[in-house]
């Protein structure tokens, strides 16, 4: 991905100039390219897409630039039908000719235009596929429209400074459910109640609470006998699942599941990200009711 500023036309014309890009070089030399050859094309594409994505977000993580890839090679391929669909209409040429020509003929077109989708892509992606950008690069895309003084942050606008903001723990759910490799998660007190918890899985989230919190007393005589501090969060990787279990507040802790073929660095930048979005909530709802407990979902 490329990380570029944007003011408000910025989308209209992004989309439009990878659109036309094509047909900028439908005169210039050509591949001689047939059908059987775009899915190489395509390949190429994708490599493109996800070198590119894990030298600008390298905490995306390789799940992370696949699913860039996977939608940028969407993208691009709907821009080119819509080309080749007006191409078609105004000429002879056929529709299949038309595509063929436009997506996988030339190589200067087909550079410039996966370029452009990469420039559009941290804006199209990021809000919708969290993590996959640093704080850096999340600040930058979500600063306020060129001209603009800052606004309140909408229920939409997501992810702002490093978390990504919710009014609810239902909002919260939703949030977290968009992040790769996430197979639950539980908010749980520090006398053993489940707060409030999402999975994918099967367990049992009233054992699974008390467990936890066990686990979290445990680790804490640990470091205290070791002396190495105050314990900031415990990691169990077994053959199915890697689990991080972590104090929020005082009050509040929060246990997450991931599939365990998701690298552990990779993990790691998702957790900052997930607990700070998760102490914004408790901090906003502190601040309604003083009270985080809601029960369990």
């Amino acid at each position: 991905m490329i990380i570029v500023d944007r003011n408000r036309a910025f989308y209209v014309f992004g989309l439009l100039a990878a659109c036309l890009i094509p047909f900028a070089f439908a005169n210039f030399p050509r591949w001689d390219i047939q059908a059987a050859h775009v899915p190489l094309v395509i390949l190429i594409e994708a490599f493109i897409y996800i070198l590119f994505t894990m030298f600008a977000s390298p905490q995306a993580g390789w799940s992370g630039a696949a699913i860039v890839s996977v939608c940028l090679i969407c993208l691009r391929l709907a821009l080119n039908v819509v080309g080749a669909g007006v191409w078609a209409t105004d000429t002879s040429q056929n529709f299949g000719g038309a595509m063929i020509a436009l997506h996988a003929s030339n190589p200067i077109g087909i550079f410039l235009q996966i370029i452009a989708c990469l420039a559009l892509a941290p804006y199209l992606l990021g809000p919708r596929f969290p993590g996959l950008l640093s704080a850096d690069a999340a600040s930058v895309v979500n600063r306020p429209w060129g001209g603009e003084h800052p606004r309140t942050p909408t229920r939409s606008s997501a992810p702002v400074g490093g978390y990504m903001q919710v009014y609810s723990y239902d909002e919260l759910t939703e949030a977290f459910k968009k992040i790769v490799g996430l197979e639950g998660f539980m908010l749980y007190t520090s006398e053993g109640l489940n707060l409030w918890s999402h999975f994918e899985i099967a367990v049992d989230e009233e054992a699974l609470a008390l467990a936890s919190n066990d686990a979290i007393k445990d680790a804490d005589r640990f470091t205290n006998r070791i002396r190495c501090g105050v314990s900031q969060r415990s990691f169990y990787q077994t053959m199915n699942h890697s689990v991080f279990n972590m104090s929020l507040t005082d009050e509040v802790r929060m246990l997450l599941y991931f599939t365990p073929e998701i690298p552990v660095a990779e993990v790691v930048n998702k957790i900052d990200l997930m607990k700070r979005t998760a102490l914004e909530l408790l901090q906003l709802r502190d601040g309604k009711d003083n009270s985080p407990y809601m029960g369990a979902n």
